[in-house]
């Protein structure tokens, strides 16, 4: 019997065959290497939340006044010393007034100045005329020591009975007994040495009180000269501090707020404008309970931005927080916001990533790769 040739079979019927055989295996394998991929692309462990420092640096007055001008303007880049507003600290009337205050306080402390010369030389013209009094009476007083010195000399004569000659060149005669009482020559006696201690004691105070009268008179030119000064620097400072203040931009970065503009009123310590810088050097991470992988300082991490092309870098560990703190709501992914503790550390922020302040990314520790720097 003649072999019949095999009945060709479709395409359509091998085609399905094949749907049918390897089709849902070929799938399955390409449904497990696609959530591979995507696991240790995209997915990453929720126990970790981090976003890039975000850093501020606010514009501020010293003083309150009116802001005249704003040099800036939203989102606009500026540089470190570049000026940003002028702010008037004071207005001309209230300057004037100022000045007029300023001036009446001068003329006062002329005026006091005046009465303490007058005082003060009244007071010297009085002391002068006791200086006067008290010069007469000690001339008076020598011319009745010269009378006591010679009544002394000879009642001291009548009482001695030795004739010889003394050191204060009193002579004495000799006869067989005083010829007048032992009372009458300490009377003598006793004016004689009062007197004689009186001019001596006297001359020593008046020649000291004659040194000393001089300095009693002020010089009030001094004193005015002083106190103008001090006036005039008040006036200076008060010019000073109501010209305009020029605030300038404290680090590079960019104009990310403006609370005021051009005439407005501003106060003392309230910011005017906050500059944020481009770059940040550090990334602020919380890790979440529980925790599989306690940070410690000098730690390999990876980096990785949540961008479609996961762009990553490698950082370390900085720094661990000693205790649990409050998570940044911002940093929960979703429209339902809620609080959670966990142990917050610092990463150093990788060089190849252009990371924006304030940016969320994804930590991941690797500690069995070696750290590259890039």
């Amino acid at each position: 019997m003649e072999k019949l040739p095999p009945i060709p079979t479709p395409l359509v019927t091998r085609w399905r065959e094949f749907r049918f055989q390897f089709i849902p295996v070929i799938t399955m394998c390409a449904v497990v290497a696609g959530v591979v991929a995507m696991w240790r692309q995209y997915v990453v462990p929720p126990n970790v939340l981090a976003e890039v420092e975000p850093i501020t640096a606010n514009v501020v007055s010293t003083q309150p006044g009116l802001m005249v001008s704003l040099n800036v303007d939203l989102f606009q880049r500026v540089t470190n010393g570049q000026e940003i507003c002028q702010v008037q600290i004071m207005e001309t009337n209230v300057l004037t007034a100022g000045l007029a205050v300023i001036e009446a306080n001068l003329e006062v402390k002329r005026g006091q100045i005046d009465l303490l010369q007058l005082r003060d030389s009244m007071i010297y013209e009085r002391e002068y005329l006791v200086y006067l009094q008290e010069c007469v009476q000690h001339n008076i007083n020598k011319k009745l020591f010269t009378r006591y010195e010679a009544d002394f000399i000879r009642t001291s004569n009548l009482w001695a009975n030795v004739s010889k000659v003394t050191n204060n060149n009193i002579i004495t005669l000799v006869t067989n007994k005083p010829l007048v009482s032992e009372a009458q020559y300490d009377a003598a006696l006793a004016q004689f040495e009062k007197y004689k201690v009186d001019v001596e004691e006297t001359a020593n105070f008046l020649e000291k009180k004659k040194e000393t009268l001089p300095k009693l008179k002020v010089n009030g030119s001094n004193l005015l000269y002083y106190v103008e000064q001090d006036i005039k620097a008040q006036a200076e400072r008060l010019v000073n501090t109501s010209s305009n203040l020029i605030l300038r931009a404290p680090i590079t970065g960019t104009v990310s707020l403006i609370n005021h503009r051009a005439g407005e009123r501003v106060l003392a310590g309230n910011p005017i404008v906050v500059i944020t810088p481009s770059r940040s050097e550090r990334i602020i991470a919380y890790m979440r309970q529980p925790i599989s992988v306690a940070p410690r300082i000098g730690d390999l991490v990876q980096v990785r931005r949540q961008n479609f092309r996961r762009e990553y870098g490698y950082g370390k560990v900085l720094q661990v927080g000693s205790q649990m703190a409050k998570v940044d709501s911002t940093l929960f992914v979703g429209t339902v916001k809620f609080t959670d503790m966990a142990l917050p550390f610092l990463v150093s922020a990788p060089r190849n990533l252009a990371l924006s302040p304030g940016e969320r990314v994804d930590v991941i520790f690797n500690p069995r790769r070696k750290f590259m720097e890039n």
